[in-house]
């Protein structure tokens, strides 16, 4: 999928060892998991695994997997911290609501740390809301998930 709006950009299907390489840019990422235990967690789930390029430089990825039959769960995502507000990541997250729903799922989730406000507030833009909080020790680690439905 070519963004025409952002110039150079191209969202498509890609690797983990291409969304790894993100991931080790983004300084929010302190503990991602390994590329085995990733590859384990995608394993005989249906999963997409999208990456962003923009000029032909990997700047973004999204991986998303099936969390039940119903369910795509937004696991991990991000953009290198160069590239962020060019609107990598709303294009990420179109082209996984439509695969979504191409494949029949009925909603999206998406998990992140409360202190991560900024993607709090994007994924609410986007039409997520609020559908659960896990409580941690400290208020900025509570877990937030997040939902939109697919319409069909």
């Amino acid at each position: 999928m070519v963004n025409p709006r952002i110039e150079g950009l191209m969202i498509r299907q890609g690797s983990l060892a291409e969304a790894l390489s993100v991931a080790s840019t983004i300084p929010e990422f302190y503990d991602v998991e390994s590329m085995q235990d990733l590859s384990a967690r995608l394993h005989g789930r249906r999963h997409l695994i999208l990456v962003a390029e923009v000029n032909n430089s990997v700047q973004g990825f999204m991986i998303a997997y099936e969390r039940d039959p119903n369910v795509l769960l937004g696991y991990l995502c991000g953009v290198d911290p160069a590239s962020r507000r060019l609107g990598i990541a709303t294009s990420l997250l179109s082209q996984m609501s439509q695969w979504a729903q191409s494949e029949q799922f009925d909603a999206v989730e998406m998990r992140t740390s409360n202190g991560f406000t900024n993607m709090i507030q994007f994924l609410l833009s986007q039409g997520f809301y609020i559908s659960e909080l896990k409580k941690k020790s400290v208020p900025s680690d509570h877990r937030v998930y997040l939902s939109m439905p697919i319409s069909y």
